[in-house]
């Protein structure tokens, strides 16, 4: 059975745009069961597109990558029953809604989030309660 684990847009990016642990963030692509927020897909199709915007990518490169992406085995949980609990995580933590909905998931399901937004994971491991479930992508290697 496959390890359970919620990942973020900083993770998923790594699996079509070559920058650092995007080799970590492949192995887990492969060898675990993905869940994330609904909206996963938006935030990182939209760094693809700051990937076309800095002439990093090509426009139909980036439309290739983003279909790609869209496509990967990620199960997407709906935002509704995670609003309540990730506002509120959003306030304590001081981070977006948009991160504390990864969050949240993670607490709601009692699985790791596996991210490479240092600033995220930073503020969950100052929480005892949420530490337990911060994994960074680094640690992965």
């Amino acid at each position: 059975m496959k390890v359970a684990a919620v990942v973020d847009a900083s993770v998923a990016i790594k699996w079509v745009v070559e920058e650092k642990f995007s080799d970590a963030a492949g192995t887990l692509l492969t060898n675990a069961a993905l869940c994330a927020p609904a909206h996963w897909q938006a935030e990182a199709v939209n760094a693809i597109w700051g990937q076309v915007h800095r002439g990093r990518l090509s426009a139909e490169d980036g439309r290739q990558r983003a279909s790609t992406l869209i496509s990967a085995p990620v199960e997407p949980v709906p935002l509704a029953a995670l609003f309540d609990q990730a506002f509120q995580l959003a306030v304590a933590l001081r981070v977006t809604v948009y991160d504390s909905l990864y969050v949240a998931l993670a607490k709601v399901r009692g699985i790791p989030l596996v991210s490479d937004d240092r600033r995220l994971l930073r503020r969950m491991m100052a929480e005892p309660t949420l530490a337990v479930l911060a994994r960074p992508l680094a640690d992965l290697r």
